[in-house]
């Protein structure tokens, strides 16, 4: 595994656009198939690597577009995404998991509701029988993984899209922190 200053992601300026960690704000990025199989994110404007493209394990990732990576990989490794990409299908499938949140919560289907379990330490060796037996009776239609079903489908419509989820997160908190509150709304 990876130091946290090997982690570190160079930010830099490439004309007057700030780059985080070799994305190019404003700019669509690309996934590139490098030498040894992996994939990495670069900059169109500067042509750095990304850290963040630099892959570990699917269950290692230490940023937002390292999960988008490794969710859309895999979305596409099962066949997602074979027949059709469809924008307007795939917003809906993200407020379908919103919505069955909101159907867990009217019957009181909170994880945390439930009797406390541990994950057991050799989980990574389980066969799906096994881990979805596990997971069906500790986790099914939980509120809280059906939030997480939510991020899962929003990183890959990111990674689907080409959206790069950490410097337009900074850009649109920079640009909250600044605007006004309410504006004369009610909420």
């Amino acid at each position: 595994m990876k130091s946290e200053s090997e982690r570190a992601i160079p930010t830099g300026l490439h004309g007057q656009i700030e780059c985080y960690g070799g994305i190019k704000m404003g700019t669509p990025h690309s996934l590139q198939d490098e030498d040894e199989g992996q994939r990495v994110l670069k900059c169109p404007s500067c042509g750095h690597a990304s850290a963040a493209g630099f892959m570990e394990p699917i269950d290692n990732p230490v940023s937002l577009d390292e999960y988008k990576i490794a969710i859309h990989k895999n979305t596409r490794e099962k066949g997602f995404h074979e027949n059709c990409d469809n924008f307007h299908r795939e917003l809906n499938l993200i407020i379908g998991e919103l919505m069955e949140a909101m159907e867990a919560d009217r019957h009181a289907n909170w994880h945390k509701n439930r009797d406390p379990v541990e994950v057991p330490t050799n989980i990574k060796e389980w066969t799906f029988p096994e881990f979805n037996k596990w997971y069906m009776k500790h986790f099914d239609n939980a509120v809280e993984m059906e939030i997480i079903d939510t991020f899962i489908r929003l990183f890959d419509f990111c990674g689907l899209y080409e959206i790069n989820i950490e410097s337009l997160l900074k850009l649109k908190m920079r640009y909250n922190q600044l605007r006004p509150g309410l504006r004369g709304r009610r909420y």
